[in-house]
């Protein structure tokens, strides 16, 4: 049927509905439907009612289609004249689907009558034959579709019945849309109270296991602080050390020894900050152990590399590092560096750094290092530092540099506080970011 043709048997139904007094649709029933839809609690008792009317005016089926979001999908709300274990409650009709984009399409200019199944799938989903369709909308927009018609064999439906169920909808629509809004707002708010016992739920477990994870870490930080060596008691030199990690511990590992005879200093950097940079400096740890009383720095050095190469994936643990002696009896100096920021002697006022080079531990088999010698006389010092200290950054990024760092140790160096003006220069250099990576100075001084 044309939609011409709809719209003219409307018009007679619209028509013709005043003359049936028997038909639902009088001033007294219409009276007491809008009533019942008014006390209606929620969108299925109102699409119930709108049932009810529709068998009312002859109809044998009735189907109320809703689209409470307003997103495409339709659902059954009401079906009524259906065997009671014929159930569409799980059903789904996307608008996005030909056939129901088509029903929705036509039911823009409702009221349309469709006489054949073939001509919609959708009806024939739910056994009707001869059906009228409605779109239950108003200015604002579509809150879904209803379905009236008859099974194969139904007897035609009363000329009035259409226009009977015209003059109620807009009252059934406005209330549609209320108790949709209501529902809609009911289970959003529910949603919501989920969402937020969940959320809090997850905030209880994060802090939980951020309160495990900083125990575990002060754990760890005092570990390190306990394994990481202290400054043995040398006659006729003084040891200082600065030693702030960056986080809760540190990537740099210091090693000072005395054999009676000369001081050993072992100084690394390994790759990194944190937590993996700290995990990785407790098995540096126990690599420099087994190989700490080695013949010189250089076969220190050497034989490390060869260690964790080969316990540790090429590449896994990397590291700088410097290691000198001093011999107590001379002041001879001899120091072999790994890619490490190079060793300061200060001397009579002067400063001088000892050239270095080569490359990473834990990176190739075959390391590569400088060795060299130097001398350190009574009154003399030699300060070895990790890069946390040099390319220390000021709140514009500038770095604190070498210049600074050898000015404070000729500053400090004649009163034996060498390490710590050091310290506090590149703390105050930082302020108020503070050290981006650990930061660790050994200084050595012999007596006068």
């Amino acid at each position: 049927m044309a939609k011409s043709e709809a719209h003219a048997l409307m018009a007679k139904a619209m028509m013709s509905t005043a003359k049936d007094v028997a038909m639902p649709g009088s001033v007294s029933e219409d009276a007491k439907f809008r009533a019942r839809i008014r006390e209606a609690t929620d969108p299925r008792a109102v699409s119930l009612e709108l049932a009810a009317l529709v068998g009312e005016l002859g109809f044998q089926r009735c189907v109320v289609l809703l689209d409470e979001r307003e997103k495409g999908t339709f659902t059954v709300e009401a079906a009524t004249g259906y065997p009671a274990e014929q159930t569409f409650s799980n059903l789904r009709l996307k608008r996005k689907d030909e056939a129901v984009g088509q029903l929705a399409e036509a039911t823009a200019a409702s009221p349309y009558a469709i006489h054949e199944v073939a001509s919609s799938p959708t009806l024939a989903t739910f056994g009707l034959v001869r059906a009228l369709t409605f779109g239950l909308r108003d200015t604002t927009g579509s809150v879904g579709i209803l379905l009236a018609g008859h099974a194969e064999g139904g007897t035609p439906w009363p000329d009035a019945a259409p226009g009977a169920l015209l003059q109620q909808l807009p009252d059934v629509i406005a209330s549609l849309r209320h108790r949709i809004l209501a529902r809609v707002v009911v289970e959003d708010r529910a949603i919501l109270l989920a969402q937020k016992a969940e959320i809090e739920m997850l905030v209880r477990e994060l802090r939980k296991r951020n309160d495990e994870m900083l125990d575990d870490l002060e754990q760890a930080r005092e570990f390190q602080a306990q394994m990481l060596s202290k400054p043995p008691h040398v006659p006729g030199v003084s040891i200082q050390l600065a030693y702030r990690p960056h986080d809760a511990v540190s990537g740099d590992l210091i090693d000072v020894a005395y054999d009676g005879t000369k001081v050993r200093v072992f100084l690394s950097d390994t790759t990194g900050h944190g937590l993996r940079a700290g995990l990785a400096t407790m098995l540096l740890k126990a690599e420099y152990e087994s190989v700490k009383r080695g013949e010189s720095p250089a076969a220190v050095l050497r034989e490390l590399n060869s260690r964790i190469v080969e316990t540790y994936r090429s590449g896994a643990l990397t590291m700088t590092a410097i290691c000198f002696d001093l011999v107590l009896s001379t002041g001879a100096v001899v120091y072999a560096t790994a890619a490490h920021p190079p060793p300061v002697i200060v001397h009579d006022g002067k400063a001088q750094e000892l050239v270095t080079g080569g490359t990473l531990i834990g990176l190739v088999a075959e390391l590569d290092l400088k060795e060299g010698e130097a001398s350190v006389g009574p009154g003399d010092g030699i300060y070895v530092y990790t890069d946390g200290i040099s390319e220390a950054a000021s709140p514009t990024n500038e770095l604190f540099g070498e210049e600074r760092l050898i000015a404070a140790l000729l500053e400090g160096h004649p009163e034996g506080t060498a390490v710590r003006l050091l310290e506090k220069a590149a703390v105050s250099f930082t302020r108020p970011g503070g050290f981006s990576d650990d930061a660790t100075i050994v200084g050595v001084r012999r007596d006068r």
